[in-house]
């Protein structure tokens, strides 16, 4: 690799790990997105909440999801047997209970005998084992996929090689055991994730295809109607295992590309009780009384990747002096008006693991020198 076209990498390649703080703001009485304006927040129940989609959903069904705004939705809609609290600490979903044993190998669940989908029918292990093996094959494969195919059989029922997963096993109507073909810690966090949310069986088999226009669930909102590209709307489900919601009903109002004036319109007049903030739209809202802006990070990366199989980017030499050549900062402070934070790890605060004491550099041209002076038979001169 000559020097100009060294030159030339440290341009077109901008190793940017930002962490990203989403704006956004409210209307009124309502309260909460990314980073949002909200009046004081005043607690009463019923009343219908009004949230802009930027997109219309490809579907509702969870193990087919493969978009943010779809996923929103499938959180109101749907369960697992595991969720998280603001901390990503998992607590009880539909299950009430569980036990880990045979060193991580074997896990035992019970579920809530008070839970139901929304058509009052109660969910069995029969509905948690046919929601595992629907995953096991569906295409697209779900995130949650990899994790999955450490029970016992998994592989072989996905290759179609089996009609059973023998790791999936049913006590009874309400205690099922999950067995792993070795010990794999993130299983239970896993099972947390939206893709692992349980289905009805009888109401997927019936419905087929259509499921994921027509969703069920067991979640504290029902469906209840899909207006194309216009609005989704759920209501209440008054008979939800951990108790009915504030809310009466959710109407998703989806504005398609090339609606943001409609959509900051519609805010503007009180017709959505929410909205991102990005671009020059904080400055037309900044008049605007009755909105108390904050901010709220999302567990997310902004980043270019470097092809570390690429034979001119296989020196790590190389890839450390691109990453210390960037200034991280006067990029984003320049470019992105300070919007977002610099990344200092591949994880961002509030994930599990994250220390910021495990740190990339920050610009250093001097120690980018010294690296490229590294690279065989190279040198660069100050």
């Amino acid at each position: 690799m000559n020097l100009s076209n060294l030159f030339s990498l440290f341009f077109t390649i901008f190793f940017l790990l930002n962490l990203v703080i989403l704006p956004g703001c409210t209307n009124q009485e309502k309260n909460k997105t990314t980073q949002k304006a909200v009046s004081e927040p005043v607690p009463v129940l019923g009343g219908i909440y009004r949230v802009p989609l930027p997109s219309n959903p490809a579907t509702l069904d969870p193990a087919y999801v493969q978009d943010n705004y779809g996923e929103a939705i499938i959180h109101q809609i749907f369960d697992g047997l595991v969720r998280f609290d603001p901390y990503l600490s998992v607590l009880p979903g539909l299950a009430e209970t569980w036990q880990v044993k045979e060193k991580g190998k074997v896990y035992r669940f019970t579920l809530r005998k008070n839970a139901r989908f929304h058509n009052l029918d109660p969910v069995t292990s029969e509905d948690v084992i046919f929601s595992f093996k629907r995953l096991l094959r569906a295409q697209p494969a779900p995130a949650v996929l990899p994790h999955l195919l450490k029970i016992v059989g998994a592989k072989e029922y996905k290759a179609g090689t089996r009609e059973n997963v023998p790791g999936l096993e049913i006590e009874n109507d309400t205690v099922l055991q999950v067995h792993l073909e070795e010990s794999h810690v993130p299983f239970l966090t896993a099972l947390g994730m939206y893709q692992a949310a349980i289905v009805p069986q009888k109401e997927v088999i019936r419905l087929g295809d259509e499921f994921g226009k027509n969703p069920m669930g067991t979640g504290p909102f029902k469906f209840v109607s899909w207006d194309g590209d216009k609005s989704i709307r759920l209501k209440q489900f008054k008979e939800y295992y951990a108790g009915p919601a504030y809310l009466d009903e959710i109407h998703y109002k989806i504005y398609p590309k090339g609606q943001d004036l409609k959509e900051l319109t519609d805010f503007q007049q009180s017709n959505i009780e929410e909205m991102a903030v990005y671009g020059d739209r904080k400055e037309k809202l900044s008049d605007t009384k009755g909105l108390q802006w904050f901010h709220r990070p999302s567990l997310s990366l902004f980043f270019y990747g470097i092809n570390v199989k690429h034979p001119n980017l296989a020196n790590p030499d190389l890839r450390k002096a691109l990453c210390l050549a960037i200034d991280r900062i006067t990029f984003v402070n320049q470019v992105y008006k300070s919007r977002f934070e610099i990344a200092r790890t591949i994880l961002p605060p509030g994930m599990p693991g994250y220390n910021p004491l495990n740190k990339i550099e920050d610009n250093n041209p001097d120690l980018a020198r010294k690296h490229l002076n590294k690279l065989p038979g190279k040198t660069l001169e100050n």
